[in-house]
């Protein structure tokens, strides 16, 4: 592979992209009962996929001059990858997103319009804004599943693991915004654990990261997921979480190996919505 695919790759953040569309498989299992209509499903996937290039790509447009000072390594600031050609990446990747959501029908189209307006509206403006930025974010991988349940007309049982998701990615917000906070500081970005400083984010992350545990016992005890679902999400998800949260010291170079931690994780908790369902 030549070092200019590496760098669009890296530019494109492939690796959330590919979770982004793995998702979707798991979303509407979970909305369908088990039921998955192969063709449908992954168009929506190649859809999501690209919206999520999209979203990464504009990201880093609009956060080059801050990356100048925080991620020297992005391909946008050592340039392997121009401005120009980041644009045509971001706008062709969002283009083919709200094409093929087209092919799955009105109601995902719609949806995709709206979620890709929030990508949009986040990049541009909504980050500045204390909380209401990790909520946006938050919110917008919920909104993966919500899309899923639209493609099979079960919205309703696309809420759980919408749910899960919102929860899940917001605690990973606070430990990302966390472990930037310097580079935050320097470009002038306001963050929870900046308002709450380090003792208070700590207390926050405990809190949230053990309250993660009996969240996803509800949809157990609700008989909407099975003791698989039960299993791997709490043993292999909420419990490697919760111990690395106390067990890590809070220095940078342990907020970025909890950060990762946190989007390896992700793994197992998409794994067990698809098998318990």
């Amino acid at each position: 592979m030549s070092d200019r695919i590496k760098e669009i790759l890296k530019l494109a953040r492939i690796h959330n992209a590919i979770i982004a569309s793995l998702v979707v498989f798991v979303g509407v299992k979970a909305a369908s009962g088990g039921y998955i209509p192969f063709f449908k499903t992954f168009i929506l996937a190649l859809s999501m996929f690209f919206l999520d290039i999209f979203a990464n790509v504009q990201n880093d447009i609009v956060d080059i001059e801050t990356d100048r000072k925080n991620r020297k390594k992005r391909p946008l600031v050592n340039g392997s990858i121009s401005e120009n050609e980041a644009t045509y990446i971001a706008l062709s990747s969002l283009f083919l997103s709200l094409a093929l959501s087209l092919i799955d029908g009105l109601s995902v189209f719609g949806l995709v319009i709206f979620v890709a307006i929030l990508v949009y509206l986040y990049n541009t403006s909504l980050k500045k804004y204390v909380l209401i930025s990790n909520l946006t974010v938050s919110f917008i991988l919920g909104m993966v599943f919500i899309i899923s349940g639209a493609l099979v007309k079960s919205i309703k049982y696309a809420i759980p693991p919408a749910l899960i998701a919102f929860y899940y990615n917001f605690m990973r917000e606070i430990i990302k915004d966390w472990s930037d906070i310097e580079g935050d500081a320097r470009s002038g970005i306001t963050s929870i654990p900046m308002i709450l400083g380090p003792k208070l984010t700590n207390i926050l992350i405990i809190i949230l990261s053990f309250f993660f545990i009996p969240f996803l016992i509800i949809p157990f005890v609700g008989n909407i997921y099975g003791k698989w679902y039960l299993y791997i999400s709490v043993a292999f998800c909420a419990a490697p979480l919760f111990a690395s949260v106390l067990i890590l010291k809070k220095t940078k170079e342990d907020l970025l190996l909890l950060s990762k931690i946190t989007k390896v994780l992700m793994i197992p908790l998409l794994l067990a919505i698809y098998l318990g369902g």
